[in-house]
C-alpha cells in the first residue's frame, strides 16, 4: 500500500513582495495542472487525449488583520488601482519545521478580496480571504533550512462582531449586520487593463431607525433625488476588544440606494424587528491602522 506524506497543521509559511504574512491562518492553490484535450483518432474507437497547456492554480489565502506590510500594500493596491503585480514565495516544512518545498511566484495580481459577514451577535474571530493568479511559479526543493518564525504582530485581536458603519448622515448606531461581500479584479494583460469589480453592500438595522431610512429612501426612489450629487459617502470600521480601538477600516466612495425592504413580518415573534437596505459602492478603499504611511 502506498504511503501518503502528511504535514503538520502551522508548518508553512508565505511571503509578498519580500515582507512575511504574519497573520496567515490558512493557504490554498499553486497546484500544478495540465489542460486536456481528447479526439476520436484512435484505435477501436477510442479516445486519444493531449496536453494543451500547463499552468498553475490560483493561489487563495486567508489572513488575520495583522497581515504583514507586504500583503497589506498589495491589496491596497488592487483596490485602488485593479493592478499591483508582487512576487512572493510559499514554504512548506515538515514536522521539526525543517523547510521542504518552495513556490516561489512571479508577476502576481490580486483577484479578489473578501470581507466576512460582520454580526454584533457574533463571536467568529475576523478574517479575509485574498485570491490571487501569478503568471510563473518556480517550485524547488527546500535546502533543510529553518522555516521563518512567526512575528508577532502589534495588531489587536479583532472579531466579526467589532464594528461600526457610518453612510452619509443615516442613523448607523443599530446596524446589525453587514453581509459578507467580496471585490474582484480582472487581471491585466497586454490586450486590456485591469478592470475593478466593486461589490454591492447589504445592510440589516434594528427598525427602530426606519422611520429615518425610509425618509431617505422615499427621497432616493420615489422624489428622484437619485444623481450623482445625492450620492454619498460611508465607512466601515473594524473595532478592537474594547470596541473603541480603531483596527482599521474601508472607506465607501458614492454610495446610493439599491433596495430598501421593509421589515419582514412575522406573527407573534419574540425577534428583534429588522429591515434590510441594499447599497451599490462605486470604490472601496482598505486601511490598515498598523501599515497606514
Amino acid at each position: 500500500m502506498a504511503t501518503q506524506t502528511k504535514f503538520a497543521s502551522g508548518r508553512f509559511a508565505l511571503d509578498v513582495d519580500g515582507s512575511q504574512v504574519d497573520d496567515l491562518k490558512r493557504f490554498s492553490g499553486l497546484d500544478a495542472q495540465a489542460e486536456i484535450v481528447a479526439d476520436d483518432t484512435g484505435a477501436a474507437g477510442t479516445q486519444e487525449k493531449h496536453v494543451t497547456n500547463t499552468r498553475w492554480t490560483p493561489g487563495q489565502a486567508t489572513v488575520g488583520m495583522g497581515m504583514g506590510k507586504g500583503m497589506c500594500a498589495w491589496i491596497q493596491s488592487a483596490l485602488n488601482t485593479g493592478a499591483g503585480r508582487r512576487g512572493g514565495a510559499f514554504k512548506v516544512a515538515d514536522v521539526n519545521g525543517k523547510v521542504r518545498s518552495i513556490f516561489q511566484f512571479l508577476n502576481a495580481s490580486v483577484t479578489d478580496f473578501t470581507v466576512p459577514r460582520l454580526d454584533g451577535a457574533s463571536k467568529d474571530v475576523g478574517a479575509f480571504d485574498v485570491g490571487f493568479e501569478t503568471e510563473m511559479v518556480r517550485w524547488s526543493k527546500g535546502a533543510g533550512e529553518e522555516l521563518p518564525g512567526k512575528p508577532g504582530s502589534k495588531t489587536k485581536a479583532w472579531l466579526c462582531s467589532n464594528f461600526k458603519v457610518a453612510i452619509g448622515t443615516l442613523p448607523c448606531t443599530r446596524v446589525a449586520t453587514i453581509d459578507s461581500f467580496t471585490w474582484h479584479c480582472l487581471v491585466p494583460t497586454s490586450q486590456h487593463k485591469p478592470v475593478v469589480s466593486v461589490p454591492d453592500l447589504r445592510l440589516t438595522i434594528s427598525s427602530a431607525d426606519y422611520d429615518a431610512w425610509a425618509v431617505a429612501a422615499k427621497r432616493w426612489f420615489i422624489d428622484g433625488e437619485r444623481a450623482e450629487a445625492n450620492e454619498m459617502s460611508g465607512r466601515i470600521t473594524f473595532l478592537g476588544p474594547n470596541l473603541a480601538d480603531d483596527l482599521g477600516s474601508i472607506d465607501l466612495l458614492n454610495v446610493g440606494f439599491k433596495k430598501f425592504e421593509r421589515p419582514a413580518t412575522v406573527a407573534n415573534s419574540e425577534q428583534i424587528e429588522r429591515f434590510a437596505v441594499e447599497f451599490y459602492v462605486e470604490k472601496m478603499m482598505l486601511n490598515i491602522k498598523e501599515y497606514d504611511v
